[in-house]
């Protein structure tokens, strides 16, 4: 018997060395006061968003599982989501998606985001409309086209 490694199981034993070992952080249902929507009632007053983040994050080379600072805070994404309803209306669901992504991608760990952007009371009889994005590290900064809308 040969104690030498397989060819092929070496290859996969360095891809994985190369390959960052990745993770799902979460924020669910969280639901925030926003002004968004291009009827005018919807431009003048907030109204109730159910935002839903799945963020792939990066874990770091040597998890200390007590070392705060080696992972990303639940806690910032979510006060940099408050943070942008807080600074003006904006027309667009979709807009709101990629600005809630672009906050998370923001940071270096995170890999991945998905976002998806509820409006609660917009339709009569739904319990909900909107739409559900992903964006990566590669998309990242590159359509600017879409801003929010300040008074």
């Amino acid at each position: 018997m040969s104690s030498q490694v397989p060819q092929h199981q070496s290859r996969s034993a360095s891809t994985d060395a190369v390959s960052p070992r990745l993770y799902d952080m979460f924020v669910r249902d969280l639901v925030v006061p926003w002004r968004v929507g291009v009827r005018s009632h919807e431009q003048n007053s907030e109204q109730l968003i159910r935002l839903n983040i799945i963020l792939r994050v990066r874990e770091p080379k040597r998890l200390d599982a007590e070392d705060y600072g080696q992972v990303v805070c639940y806690e910032q994404i979510v006060d940099g989501v408050r943070a942008l309803a807080a600074v003006g209306h904006v027309k667009l669901v979709e807009t709101l998606a990629k600005r809630v992504a672009d906050l998370c991608l923001a940071d270096n760990r995170i890999e991945e985001a998905k976002v998806r952007v509820e409006k609660l009371d917009a339709i009569r009889g739904a319990a909900s409309v909107g739409i559900e994005i992903l964006r990566t590290r590669e998309d990242f900064g590159v359509d600017d086209s879409l801003r929010m809308v300040d008074d």
